[in-house]
């Protein structure tokens, strides 16, 4: 063997690079893609547009009133109230005490609320506190509206009044009236009345506490209802296509879809097995190669394999100095 042979030998061992030919082969590449989270109303149940429910994302709507049970479902908070409804003797400004037949004179009268006393002045027809004239009236009145039924009433007189009317009312009608005859000592209590004014009917959460007698015109005790309704963000996930078809994930393109893809024609590299007999052939004619660079990873050509070339090869690879 030559020693031109040797060197050229000694070259392809150190640069351990095979001698490869082009093949031809195929790689699948995929689309890729991320969802991309579109956002719904919020609602009770999902839709066509909207599949799927976000149940940390929720509002709840307003309160409803209904006097009818609701109807029970999830996701529906229901709460009982009950109520009582009742109507009660209106409250008063005063007392109108009207005489119709002989004069009553009034020895004491004192006038109670609640068992306490109470602020009130006294006008009358005669222009006397203590005189009821017949065909007049001596009139009670007081600072406020008060109630009625707790209000006692009590007159000494040493006359008699055949024919009294005791009138009870606010400032805009007459609204209570009981009929007696007044002598001696006298008694009245505001929950003794032969007609009665009453309040419009009160819807009330506690009942009315019925003290000292009072008076009320009850319907009793019912039930009423308040609910909302809680509602979830309902959404809807669109998917992102990469534009190009990959051979793996590239963000934000990460979910592969396994029934789109292509098959491309791609070149792959032969390994060429070189004989001890051809290396030792002075007229080896070995072809143009193409060869990869293991630390370029890049592929580099070889334009030809001529004495002259690998002479400068082997030169750029072992230094003279060093091949005996």
């Amino acid at each position: 063997m030559s020693f031109l042979n040797k060197r050229i030998i000694i070259v392809l061992l150190l640069l351990c690079v095979p001698n490869v030919f082009a093949k031809e082969g195929m790689v699948r590449k995929y689309k890729y893609y991320y969802l991309d989270r579109i956002d719904g109303p919020y609602d009770e149940n999902v839709s066509l547009e909207y599949p799927n429910i976000d149940y940390d994302d929720f509002i709840y709507t307003d309160y409803i009133e209904s006097t009818e049970k609701p109807l029970d479902k999830p996701n529906r908070e229901i709460e009982q109230i009950n109520y009582y409804k009742y109507k009660r003797v209106k409250n008063i400004k005063y007392i109108k005490i009207k005489n119709y037949f002989n004069t009553i004179n009034i020895s004491n009268l004192s006038l109670t609320y609640n068992g306490e006393n109470i602020d009130y002045s006294i006008t009358s027809t005669s222009g006397y506190a203590n005189r009821i004239e017949s065909g007049g009236f001596l009139m009670i009145e007081f600072d406020d509206e008060i109630d009625q039924c707790l209000i006692k009433l009590k007159i000494e007189s040493d006359s008699v009044g055949n024919d009294v009317n005791i009138i009870t009312s606010d400032d805009a009608c007459a609204q209570s009236i009981y009929r007696c005859a007044m002598s001696g000592s006298f008694e009245w209590k505001g929950t003794n009345a032969t007609y009665y004014s009453y309040s419009s009917w009160v819807e009330d959460i506690y009942p009315f506490k019925l003290s000292s007698g009072r008076i009320v015109m009850s319907q009793g005790s019912f039930a009423k209802y308040k609910f909302r309704d809680k509602l979830y963000r309902t959404y809807r996930e669109d998917k992102i296509y990469s534009p190009d078809y990959l051979e793996s994930d590239l963000k934000p393109f990460v979910i592969r879809d396994d029934e789109n893809f292509i098959d491309e024609k791609i070149a792959q590299m032969e390994d060429v097995s070189i004989s001890d007999d051809k290396l030792e052939d002075n007229s080896i004619s070995l072809p143009q190669n193409v060869y990869k660079d293991e630390l370029k990873q890049e592929i580099i050509n070889v334009p030809n394999t001529s004495i002259g070339f690998m002479h400068k090869v082997l030169d750029k690879v072992i230094p003279e100095k060093f091949i005996k």
